[in-house]
């Protein structure tokens, strides 16, 4: 009976052996680049890394895979960033200020595909390979000390869901909106992701002290990309944020939808 136990014991800590050797094999795949940084370096910087998201917009900072901490007070840097194979929605620099936490509100930089500043270059990572050139610039315009500002408001919807609705959400930009240039997508601050459905929702948006100069409701669709007409709602401003702590309230939008009068 003893040999039986001792047997069945030997047995157990072999699969365990096995399944802990799996979980930690070291990940093989993931992104490499350049990234150039434009502007001078805060003072208050105290890391700089790169993240990717296999959504976007992310729905937080836990939501990412971070990189490690890029030189900093460099004119350019190389990295490399392991990440699990898979589709990459969004692959940005974050910026972090000291004595703060991470936050997705600090991105300074993103990846962008061609000519398409508007919406963020997506990359494959195949399992097993390093995907090279996803080059990047770091804008530090956008290291903007701690805010605790927002703006806020109500989407009015009008018309019909459509089926393959995937993603909501609201963009204030810093730019004016002068077609056919559009804003790059670091000229916005960018809520998080609404719920799908209903005839009104409450949003707010993480927003420095500045002036914004239009908001825009964003709705991607499965299998579109992002474009003119992923824009649903505009409200023009401008709208002041007038200090770190300023919440600004009332901002509405209405939202129309396929089917809208």
């Amino acid at each position: 009976m003893r040999r039986i136990a001792i047997a069945l014991a030997a047995a157990s800590l072999s699969v365990l052996s096995c399944e802990i050797d799996k979980g930690l094999a070291p990940i093989t795949s993931g992104i490499r680049g350049t990234i150039v940084f434009r502007g001078a370096w805060p003072e208050n910087t105290e890391q700089v890394l790169v993240v990717a998201s296999t959504d976007f917009p992310p729905k937080g900072i836990s939501q990412l895979e971070m990189g490690e901490p890029l030189p900093t007070g460099v004119d350019s840097a190389q990295y490399t960033i392991y990440l699990p194979p898979g589709l990459y929605r969004a692959v940005a620099i974050v910026w972090k200020e000291k004595g703060y936490e991470w936050n997705v509100n600090n991105i300074i930089g993103v990846y962008f595909a061609g000519s398409d500043s508007l919406s963020p270059g997506q990359v494959e990572v195949p399992n097993g390979t390093v995907v090279p050139g996803v080059n990047m610039a770091a804008d530090f315009r956008r290291a903007r000390p701690h805010f605790e500002s927002s703006i806020n408001g109500t989407l009015v919807i009008h018309g019909a869901w459509p089926p393959r609705a995937q993603n909501l959400f609201v963009v204030a930009s810093l730019s004016p909106l002068a077609f056919p240039k559009l804003p790059s997508l670091l000229d916005l601050y960018i809520s998080g992701s609404l719920p799908i459905g209903g005839d009104s929702l409450r949003y707010s948006i993480s927003a420095p002290p500045d002036t914004y100069w239009f908001l825009a409701a964003i709705l991607l669709e499965e299998g579109a990309p992002i474009g003119l007409t992923s824009i649903k709602g505009l409200r023009f401003g401008p709208v002041v944020v007038p200090d770190n702590k300023a919440r600004v309230e009332g901002v509405n939008i209405d939202v129309f939808l396929s089917g809208s009068p």
